[in-house]
């Protein structure tokens, strides 16, 4: 089994609006990000929102559960943290950002598959974009007690990079699990990214 965790309760200061309410190819990018993990194999989604984004509860399927964090301003680790707890213990999990609503179904698949085929140590399966890390995570369940330890202000990245050798980098060629939206000029690039690919039938 694995699980699927979209953080979604910030409140997208920057782009002047909650990311998980941006509208791209006519869909939010929670339901985006949504979709994808569930048409990439994963069993069960736990999506964290924020009154700020909790309009975009409609929009989402409705096998998602729904949790609220109640001080999302204290950083995605508390997100995650209560994401983890609402799902199945002892779960493989996926950990993903709707700050990414361009990762794929294939990019969600590839990753489950590279964990579950992968040997100790690996631990961690990230994607590798022209070298850089991205995102969704796909974490092994014993990693689970290691964000639980985390202080809601601490940083993901602490358990991420905490033993180089368990962390698997896979290659992939999809330039937006590598890309936030942070900006309106990102938010055209998504969305014309996202017609081109439907022009292509992809």
């Amino acid at each position: 089994m694995t699980l699927a965790i979209l953080l979604a309760a910030g409140a997208g200061l920057r782009m002047g609006e909650p990311k998980a309410l941006l509208v791209l190819d006519g869909r939010t990018a929670a339901a985006l990000c949504a979709q994808a993990l569930l048409d990439g194999g994963c069993d069960e989604l736990v999506v964290v929102l924020s009154a700020a984004s909790e309009p975009a509860r409609s929009s989402l399927p409705a096998t998602a559960l729904v949790v609220h964090n109640p001080r999302p301003a204290s950083g995605q680790t508390g997100s995650l943290k209560l994401g983890l707890c609402a799902g199945p213990p002892g779960a493989d999990f996926l950990l993903h950002t709707v700050d990414h609503p361009l990762a794929g179904a294939d990019d969600v698949r590839a990753l489950r598959d590279a964990l579950a085929h992968s040997g100790p140590p690996t631990r961690i399966v990230l994607p590798l974009v022209g070298g850089r890390r991205g995102h969704p995570a796909a974490c092994r369940a014993e990693l689970a007690a290691e964000f639980l330890a985390l202080g809601d202000d601490d940083p993901a990245h602490l358990v991420m990079r905490r033993d180089p050798a368990r962390v698997l980098l896979l290659p992939r060629d999809n330039a937006w699990l590598a890309r936030d939206l942070d900006t309106p000029a990102d938010l055209a690039d998504a969305r014309a990214a996202l017609a081109a690919r439907r022009a292509a039938g992809r």
